[in-house]
């Protein structure tokens, strides 16, 4: 049975409320092991019925001892304490005499954490709420508010009551000669309003504005209806926001402190919410974070482990706009203030901007690191600095191109750019990778000259000398270099890569680059096996390898294997008469850290979910290839599929290319360098590919009739000049 259900079935059977204020008490001043000093809870316990008192509510039942609180000294209370709640609660709390210590069982403290503290501050307050409610026709007065305790209980009806206004609205204005303020009771995830946290902390609210149902059965908002500008004006009128919240239907609502109004936001649908930010989190009495151990620090990134990583609401957390640090400890990451709070028991939402609590955990010995999480909206701002920047260096490459690198390399980190000597494809990456803050000088952007005697993977990884010491590839160096700067991109350009067979020197890293996988939101990969090398490497996450190849007697044709592995950009259409601007404004170099070109997606399954609509259309597109491929044993694997929808995925969500475009670039990266050869199947192939891709690829389409054109010509044809 969970530690709550203990509790509740202790509470079920109150015969006042003792039990439930002392369990309170207790966890507003226990030690991290479960420990509260007796003289502290009682003092608790007592203030308890005096504010209930104050505030112009009954302490309790007439014939109950705490009614005539005001009377009882604190020994008196003491004694109530030991033998009515504590004696009720047996097998849960203990009465240490000798230190003076109330004790949760050490079975119970095991599993108390910032949760199961919130789980259970919750219950107590449901089973106070059923308690007082025969009492007192009012079970919240504006009294109340002014120091209303988080987890406090009440129905729509009280609030109701004090409002007079309808129960069923979620935004209640309160106004009379001395006070102002709104209270606003929040179902998350509503049928009409799907209310939801913007954080794991629960310090953002977003929150759907009040609205109608229109004729066509579509919500109609109006900002300006007084309800909803009682929150939008409440911040340049300085009065606060109480929030009450909700799991689900049918429950009774939850104090979560005072809100901030932030902003109004209209969602693409037109749906409007309100986004609020926690005034001050849990009351934090000296204005700091309790102390706690490093050892109860471990504790609760155990427990994240073990309950929270793994689950949907935390799974890619750290992707998360609005989360800015984490914690890394043992190649994991985790949130900061979350692990607080599972720690301490306390929301420290009211540390915003993360700086306290990371001092307090580095005090500590943790390591804390800065997230970069970029708006999908500065995508646009970013593809349109880079092609700023290739374009003030005297190269003009169109922005779809600029585009399609980008969507190519965040599909797969390997890209060959192909075409005949001196059409830029070298400086092409150069440029690219030099836009975004990757430069020689800062060793994040290497040229490695591939030479025609590699046989082999030694040159790049490295090798053991004749004194048996290792002396480590160019590869090896860069791969230990972007391992130990993750937050940054690295860019290798291998020139001119055909100039070997690349099946001899790159097999190895090829198939590597196919074993990634995220484990805790990182992406890893198998080790990669250089003999004399001791240290474990992978393909790093932040490693993007772009070949340049030409096409002539002096190099090697590419296998299927590095085909499928690769999107294929083709450098051809030569305009000689574009000459460079002279007026173009000089840019500056942009530092842009990996997240931006990070693959999101390995796999199909990664993106499908809540996509199959979409996923299955595209699938449906290459199917169709396929069909047109298979006699001629050209089929594509689920390696071609998987890539080429999520290019597409990715293309959507950005909202790049247009559709038909991208499609095309894809026919024309992924399916037609396969094809080759002088058989008749190759040009039946391509007469039927001609006849499916119409007008709407135009790109795939003039490539197909130059394919044609040589096989008429020459008796055998490929996609390479």
């Amino acid at each position: 049975m969970s530690i709550i259900k203990m509790f509740q079935s202790k509470f079920k059977n109150r015969q006042a409320s003792y039990m439930m204020v002392t369990i309170l008490a207790m966890l507003e001043s226990c030690s991290g092991e479960g420990a509260a000093n007796i003289d502290d809870v009682v003092t608790l316990f007592r203030k308890f019925y005096k504010t209930r008192i104050e505030n112009d509510k009954l302490p309790e039942k007439n014939d109950r001892d705490m009614a005539n609180v005001d009377s009882m000294s604190l020994q008196q209370i003491k004694s109530l304490v030991l033998r009515n709640p504590v004696h009720h609660l047996n097998g849960l709390i203990i009465y240490d005499s000798n230190q003076g210590l109330l004790r949760f069982k050490k079975e119970i403290a095991n599993q108390l954490n910032g949760s199961t503290k919130r789980e259970l501050r919750m219950v107590a307050y449901q089973n106070l709420y059923g308690y007082y409610k025969s009492l007192d026709t009012y079970q919240i007065t504006t009294k109340d508010l002014a120091d209303l305790p988080i987890g406090y209980a009440v129905s729509a009806k009280d609030i109701s009551l004090l409002s007079k206004q309808n129960q069923m609205k979620g935004i209640h204005p309160i106004q009379n000669d001395s006070f102002k303020a709104v209270i606003i009771l929040c179902t998350i995830g509503g049928e009409q309003h799907p209310n939801e946290w913007l954080d794991h902390e629960k310090t953002l609210l977003k929150y759907y504005l009040e609205s109608r149902t229109g004729a066509e059965g579509k919500k109609v908002y109006n900002e300006n209806l007084s309800t909803n500008r009682s929150i939008s004006n409440s911040l340049q009128d300085g009065y606060p926001l109480y929030v009450f919240v909700r799991e689900q239907k049918g429950e009774l609502f939850h104090y979560e402190g005072k809100f901030l109004y932030k902003q109004l936001v209209t969602e693409d649908d037109g749906d409007m919410y309100f986004e609020l930010e926690s005034e001050k989190g849990e009351e934090i009495s000296n204005g700091s974070i309790p102390d706690v151990s490093k050892e109860e620090i471990l504790k609760a990134l155990e427990e994240f482990d073990l309950t929270k990583r793994n689950t949907p609401d935390w799974i890619d957390w750290d992707k998360k706009k609005r989360q800015k640090y984490a914690i890394l400890f043992k190649n994991k990451i985790y949130p900061p203030k979350y692990i607080v709070k599972m720690a301490t028991g306390i929301n420290v939402g009211l540390f915003s901007g993360g700086e306290q609590t990371n001092s307090y955990l580095t005090k500590r010995g943790f390591e804390i690191i800065a997230l970069n999480n970029e708006l999908p909206g500065d995508v646009k701002d970013i593809l349109g600095h880079i092609y700023k920047y290739i374009k003030s260096k005297g190269f003009n490459y169109e922005l779809s191109f600029i585009q399609n690198f980008l969507l190519s390399l965040k599909t797969k980190p390997f890209l060959i750019l192909a075409g005949i000597s001196g059409t830029g494809k070298t400086k092409m990456v150069e440029l690219f990778a030099e836009a975004v803050g990757a430069t020689t000088l800062n060793g994040r952007y290497n040229l490695i000259p591939v030479r025609p005697d590699w046989n082999d993977s030694t040159d790049l990884l490295g090798y053991s000398n004749l004194q048996g010491e290792f002396v480590p590839g160019k590869l090896t160096q860069i791969i230990f270099a972007a391992q130990s700067n993750s937050k940054y991109p690295y860019f290798i350009c291998l020139d001119e890569m055909n100039l070997a067979r690349v099946e001899y020197y790159f097999s190895e890293f090829l198939s590597i680059m196919e074993s990634r996988k995220s484990i805790n939101g990182v992406i890893t990969s198998a080790p990669i096996t250089v003999n004399g090398l001791k240290d474990i490497i992978t393909f790093p996450e932040n490693l993007y390898v772009i070949g340049t190849v030409n096409m002539d007697e002096t190099t090697h044709p590419f296998s299927r294997k590095v085909l499928d592995r690769a999107n294929t950009l083709e450098f051809s259409e030569i305009d000689l008469s574009n000459f460079p601007e002279q007026s173009v404004e000089k840019q500056k170099v942009m530092l842009i850290e990996n997240d931006i070109l990070r693959s999101e997606f390995l796999t199909l399954k990664d993106c499908y979910a809540g996509n199959e609509d979409f996923i299955k259309e595209k699938v449906k597109i290459l199917g169709e290839i396929n069909e047109i491929l298979m006699p001629s044993g050209l089929s594509i694997g689920y390696r071609i599929r998987d890539e080429f929808s999520i290019y597409l995925f990715y293309n959507k969500r950005w909202s790049l290319l247009s559709e038909d475009k991208a499609i095309d670039y894809q026919i024309m990266q992924k399916i037609l360098p396969r094809i080759h050869g002088s058989s008749m199947g190759v040009e039946d192939i391509l007469k039927e590919l001609e006849q499916f891709l119409s007008s709407k690829y135009p790109m795939s389409k003039r490539k197909i009739e130059f394919m044609l054109r040589r096989f008429s010509e020459d008796g055998f044809t490929s996609f390479w000049l």
